[in-house]
């Protein structure tokens, strides 16, 4: 049985809900404003979470009873100087929490602070504890977790979350950069990383010498990542390949060949997901991962499927996500999303077989009121199965080409699929088709399908993007006189690279923290110990590597026709502000158009809430001026 009431804080959080006619255009706010909430975490006891709501220019975190009540305001943060980082429960009635500060001179970021603290869940007894801590494990007493320090080879901490008392348990291993831990609370395998290869080593229950379990390279197809302990403390559970895609393996330690075995494993696509372990027996259960229309799809144990079943039964057509148990195993959270279907959250109780809606990422949009997504496979020109999602306006006609939006996903380690995507449904509300490519080297589609796109950067991965719409403007699908490419990130390099390499197809070109130049990005991913996958997925930037000026958009700006949008953040950690200042000189000393958007401490997602409804303002009303959507 599902409850149903509106989210809890919609009246507390939002002045007024918005309404418009199933025929007018949604308001931009309802897409664009961060999700009303995020990070809900379960406390142990099940009685109680916390969470982060966004309203206006801040982002609070709070605490409320799963059965209602007033919320407890613990921290309020402003997303762009302040910055929340991890939540976690280390008792019924504490928190641990983390928040950054940026240190600034002018627009200019001179370095960022991090505090750590404890906290009851009634916002009282704050303690503060050493900034450089972060979490690895929480103990059963309520009182103390074992944390990691922040250096090269981080020693591990038995820290009291009352007092800030700590003592070393673990002291750090040449190289060690990852510790995990087994279900007894004891540092058991360490991740040893250099540029191109990993060994993962491990000590035994009994505390013996540590061990090499295995040695790899990586993108060799022979990693072997481990995920966590059993309930025996010599069962680990790993992910490997199997048959070209990524699965989740069992391994018994006490087994000198270290044998393989086979749980879970999807013949279309990589398992991504962490392990979902019983907190009352320690019992693994599954993978905490869902597809769309099976959450069950990965998990072995009956009962849970059982559940996962009803769940689907009562959500149907949905990704249904278990995030959490509560400690008795009787209590969970649940986020639920769709195809059209904007992300929810829900708490189930097993005994009485409740499932009660517990808040609404997107409260202002009706799923009856978006569109959906067609999933639609095509041929590149080399003969490669590509994956596209196509999102029409929910009041198309049919057989009328329409403007368009091709939207590139960012990464490129990531990949698009069925689900809700408010950048997608924004663009079908405001007229456009959107077209999404899971071009080669999308990442979650196994090794091949991934390798098959490195070195290929502004080459074959765009010719993806080029297949797909004249694929489907030979179907009468895409307006071929009304394109813009869009993108963020990876997406807004490939938009910038699409309008210079095939400048007749697109009318305008959007890009958010976009790369222009290719052999900077990839001399900052040598100083920052990632030179070997660079090299392999990019190119190498030193003498004997490629030409990456011709894969680079900062050099290509003559040969780009249409107007350009560039909207970058100062404070971006991920893709310098700079590669979007030497894109807009160069479009300027060329004599294209072009409008640059600096936004004054920005970050890479868009974390400011103003910020994200300022891109969305700007993207509309280019998009409006350049392809003129008809009514």
């Amino acid at each position: 049985m599902v409850k149903r009431w509106r989210a809890w804080f919609a009246g507390w959080l939002l002045a007024a809900a918005w309404a418009s006619p199933a025929a007018a255009r949604l308001p931009l706010e309802a897409f664009a404003r961060l999700p009303a909430i995020q990070h809900v975490v379960l406390s142990p006891g099940g009685d109680r979470f916390a969470a982060v709501l966004n309203r206006g220019d801040e982002s609070v975190l709070v605490t409320r009873d799963v059965k209602g009540g007033a919320p407890v305001i613990v921290g309020t943060f402003d997303n762009r100087l302040h910055h929340l980082g991890a939540v976690n429960w280390v008792s019924n009635e504490r928190l641990m929490v983390r928040v950054y500060h940026l240190q600034t001179q002018g627009e200019e970021i001179s370095g960022a602070a991090s505090l750590l603290w404890s906290v009851r869940f009634d916002n009282t007894d704050p303690v503060r504890l050493q900034s450089n801590f972060s979490l690895l494990d929480v103990l059963p007493d309520g009182r103390h977790v074992l944390v990691e320090d922040g250096s090269l080879a981080p020693d591990v901490y038995r820290l009291d979350v009352r007092s800030g008392d700590s003592r070393l348990v673990q002291a750090g291993r040449t190289e060690v950069e990852d510790w995990v831990v087994d279900q007894a609370h004891r540092v058991r395998i360490g991740i040893r990383r250099d540029e191109a290869s990993v060994r993962i080593v491990e000590r035994s229950a009994e505390g013996s010498d540590w061990r090499t379990l295995w040695d790899f390279k990586l993108l060799s197809g022979k990693e072997i990542w481990p995920l966590g302990f059993g309930r025996d403390p010599q069962q680990l559970y790993v992910r490997a390949e199997h048959e070209g895609r990524l699965a989740v393996y069992r391994v018994d330690l006490s087994d000198p060949a270290l044998a393989l075995h086979l749980l879970l494993s999807d013949p279309d696509r990589d398992i991504a997901g962490s392990l979902l372990v019983s907190p009352s027996t320690g019992d693994v259960f599954g993978v905490r991962d869902a597809s769309l229309g099976d959450s069950g799809l990965y998990v072995w144990d009956p009962e849970l499927k059982a559940l996962l079943a009803r769940v689907d039964r009562a959500l149907p057509e949905r990704a249904n996500r278990l995030l959490q148990f509560s400690a008795d195993g009787q209590r969970y959270l649940m986020y639920s999303s769709g195809n059209g279907i904007p992300g929810q959250f829900f708490i189930g109780n097993r005994q009485t077989r409740e499932l009660a809606l517990l808040a609404e990422t997107y409260p202002d949009l009706d799923p009856d009121q978006l569109a959906r997504k067609e999933a639609i496979s095509i041929r590149a020109r080399d003969g490669l199965e590509l994956g596209v999602y196509l999102t029409r306006p929910k009041d198309a006609s049919a057989g009328k080409p329409l403007p368009t939006v091709l939207l590139p996903h960012g990464g490129p380690d990531a990949s698009d699929d069925a689900d809700f995507d408010h950048w997608a449904q924004f663009l079908a509300d405001r007229g456009y088709a959107v077209v999404q490519v899971n071009f080669r080297g999308s990442w979650g589609l196994g090794r091949t399908f991934r390798a098959a796109g490195f070195g290929q950067r502004g080459k074959a991965m765009q010719d993806d993007l080029t297949d797909a719409l004249h694929w489907l403007i030979a179907k009468d699908i895409v307006d071929a006189d009304r394109i813009c490419i869009v993108g963020a990130s990876y997406g807004g390099y490939a938009a910038l690279m699409g309008a210079a390499l095939t400048p007749d197809l697109y009318r305008c070109a959007v890009s958010f923290a976009g790369v222009s130049d290719q052999a900077a990005m990839s001399r900052r991913a040598h100083r920052r110990g990632r030179g070997f996958l660079n090299d392999a997925m990019v190119g190498s930037p030193y003498i004997g590597g490629p030409d990456l000026k011709a894969i680079s958009p900062r050099y290509l700006a003559r040969q780009i026709q249409a107007p350009v949008l560039l909207i970058h953040g100062s404070a971006d950690g991920i893709v310098p502000v700079q590669q979007s200042e030497w894109m807009a000189d160069a479009l300027r000393n060329a004599g294209k158009p072009v409008r640059f958007v600096r936004q004054a401490f920005g970050d890479h997602a868009l974390s400011h809430q103003p910020y994200r409804i300022q891109f969305f303002q700007e993207l509309e009303s280019f998009l409006a001026e350049n392809l003129r959507p008809r009514p």
